[in-house]
């Protein structure tokens, strides 16, 4: 760096939750009566899943950077029964703008589903790619998230939204259970474009975690802006500027 321009890595997720908690304190983005929540999970599902948190109004990196991989938690053997006929044909084909005449045939978990880049085939990044979408690669993925296909997943895809707010809410579950926080974001094209997803998370929320740890938890749809996760790496970027002098993780916080 012969410019002596100071630069460094920064997690995605962690750089959609600085920008998400920012933006509680703008009106432009309409959620300033949260501004006051200390302790703030953000949930950012785009190509992937991961997850970033606030704690005592204090950005979290973790030791290397890598803190919210939470994509990457095992959950093991997963299934849900379908409870009625448009279920069960959702769940043995992939129908696409709720044309049955449009579908893909769905992947054969045992033959053709590559692991996940952790090595797994039943972490919750994995499998919300491959059950909820039925896809094996980025640009099948790509596909079938477009933001069309997301505003009406939950009228066309009975079953497979099933198994999304499921695989979801056991996600919340964790965090909320382990760090008692006051405030969820959902963020990124996924979370933020299905409008099913808030309400219904928050009622698995309230149905099963306990009460001690979701009692003044809320539950909010993130920023749309398509930036944010660059946005996000300009407030740490800032914060590590004038923290110049400490040491290599900027510390980062609304006090």
């Amino acid at each position: 760096n012969t410019l002596k321009i100071p630069f460094y890595f920064c997690h995605d997720t962690v750089a959609a939750t600085a920008f998400e908690k920012e933006s509680l304190y703008h009106p432009e983005f309409g959620n300033t009566q949260y501004k006051d929540k200390r302790n703030i999970a953000v949930f950012y599902l785009g190509f992937g899943l991961g997850s970033g948190y606030i704690i005592d109004n204090n950005l979290v990196f973790g030791a290397s950077g890598a803190i919210g991989e939470l994509g990457h938690v095992e959950l093991g053997s997963f299934e849900i029964k379908y409870q009625n006929d448009a279920e069960q044909r959702d769940s043995k084909r992939y129908y696409l703008n709720d044309n049955e005449d449009n579908f893909e045939e769905n992947l054969d978990l045992d033959t053709n589903v590559a692991p996940c880049d952790c090595g797994s085939t039943s972490c919750l990044e994995h499998l919300v790619r491959v059950l909820v979408f039925n896809s094996n690669d980025i640009s099948n993925f790509k596909r079938k998230t477009t933001l069309y296909e997301l505003s009406e997943f939950a009228k066309n895809h009975p079953y497979r939204y099933k198994v999304l707010k499921t695989l979801i809410g056991k996600a919340l579950n964790i965090t909320v259970n382990m760090l008692n926080v006051d405030l969820v974001i959902l963020s990124g094209r996924i979370l933020n474009s299905i409008p099913e997803l808030k309400s219904d998370v928050e009622a698995i929320l309230n149905d099963n975690c306990l009460k001690a740890s979701s009692k003044y938890s809320s539950i909010i749809n993130g920023c749309t802006r398509p930036d944010i996760v660059a946005a996000g790496a300009a407030i740490i970027a800032y914060h590590k500027a004038i923290n110049i002098d400490k040491n290599s993780t900027p510390r980062v916080n609304w006090n």
